[in-house]
């Protein structure tokens, strides 16, 4: 089925199509493209599609930072259109535009608003595991009578600053514990999913007031619970 609001006129022979949501981290209209993770982009099919390359391209320009997407697939990395799902940050790509990450709503502001919406839910935090160099975390919520979600989360020294920069794991389980509950609060991509570690807090504190901020929320892993948060009910 092509997508809502476009002009993309149904396919006959999609078996193999397939819709799937993303997140845009970036996008390059002249090119088609819209970058969906690092270093990972999806293409315009325009072999595929029923519109043209340039009204894709106007299409793709209007899109913001953040901005949630339902794509057409043709295959894993070409698409034939999209729709938006929710709409991302503003002023992206103007000129004079400052970091966008400003604009989002840091963990500690999800967290709260999630708390507040949901007294009560269970949280299971996955044993890590490494993936090409990248500590990766599987977070579940189950809120009653809402439903499930889970979200993986990453992090690795080399992309991480200050004093964080040596607890991967706790940037990896902050970024996934994060984006699940977004998906129940429909927020957009949070200040830790795209951050090294510093500024994630409001402007004006100390580097140790925010990484003080920052831990807040975590348990001290110890020799007998290297992993804090594993299989822990949260009823705030």
């Amino acid at each position: 089925m092509a997508p809502e609001g476009s002009d993309i006129p149904e396919q006959k022979g999609t078996e193999s199509f397939t819709d799937e949501k993303f997140t845009v981290k970036a996008r390059h209209g002249p090119n088609c493209g819209i970058m969906i993770g690092e270093k990972e982009w999806i293409n315009f099919d325009e072999k595929m599609s029923g519109i043209s390359k340039e009204k894709m391209i106007q299409e793709i320009e209007q899109l913001t930072k953040g901005t949630i997407i339902k794509a057409t697939m043709t295959s894993r990395t070409k698409f034939i259109g999209f729709e938006i799902i929710t709409k991302g940050i503003e002023g992206y790509g103007k000129k004079g535009d400052t970091s966008w990450n400003d604009n989002m709503k840091s963990f500690n502001e999800i967290l709260t608003e999630f708390n507040t919406k949901y007294s009560v839910y269970d949280k299971l935090t996955t044993q890590p595991t490494e993936v090409a160099g990248q500590i990766c975390v599987r977070v579940t919520i189950e809120v009653p009578e809402v439903g499930t979600r889970d979200a993986i989360g990453e992090a690795c020294k080399a992309d991480l600053k200050g004093n964080i920069k040596e607890s991967p794991l706790r940037m990896a389980e902050t970024r996934a514990y994060g984006r699940c509950m977004r998906w129940f609060l429909g927020e957009n991509t949070m200040k830790e999913e795209c951050d090294n570690g510093e500024g994630i807090d409001p402007p004006g504190t100390t580097k140790k007031e925010k990484q003080k901020t920052f831990l807040e929320h975590l348990d001290e892993p110890t020799k007998e619970n290297p992993y804090p948060g594993a299989e822990r009910v949260i009823a705030p």
